[in-house]
């Protein structure tokens, strides 16, 4: 590769980190989807298990954004999470509540079908963050 290439993927990758904090931190999910594309880790590691076909399976079954996960061969997905009823970003999913299960089960359809075997953790983000109790 030319050090130019790995400038301009750098670049794209600085570019989809600000995104996925904005997309955190504004409530508007559906720019995970952008913000997860990867230039330096994901196309080598997706050479060696079926990741793009995972990632594939959950956004198309309604993830907002999926990605490498570590250094593989986990892929993490997020799904739901909008504003709730009351407007409150981070309120709990304002989308249909099978969705996550949908998502869950296209993933594994879809390592099944490239003969992988694995496991699907389906786990709630804690939008609260880090308490601390004072002394």
């Amino acid at each position: 590769r030319h050090p130019a290439s790995d400038s301009a993927d750098a670049v794209f990758n600085i570019a989809r980190a600000a995104t996925i904090v904005h997309a955190f931190s504004s409530g508007r999910l559906p720019l995970l989807r952008w913000g997860a594309q990867d230039r330096l880790h994901q196309p080598q590691r997706g050479a060696l298990f079926p990741l793009f076909k995972l990632i594939d399976a959950a956004t198309g079954a309604g993830a907002h954004g999926a990605w490498l996960s570590g250094a593989g061969p986990s892929v993490g997905a997020v799904v739901g999470g909008g504003p709730g009823a009351d407007g409150a970003r981070g309120a709990r999913d304002a989308i249909d509540l099978h969705a996550p299960h949908e998502v869950g089960r296209a993933m594994v359809a879809a390592a099944k079908a490239a003969a992988m075997s694995g496991r699907l953790v389906m786990a709630q983000i804690d939008d609260a963050g880090v308490e601390l109790d004072e002394v």
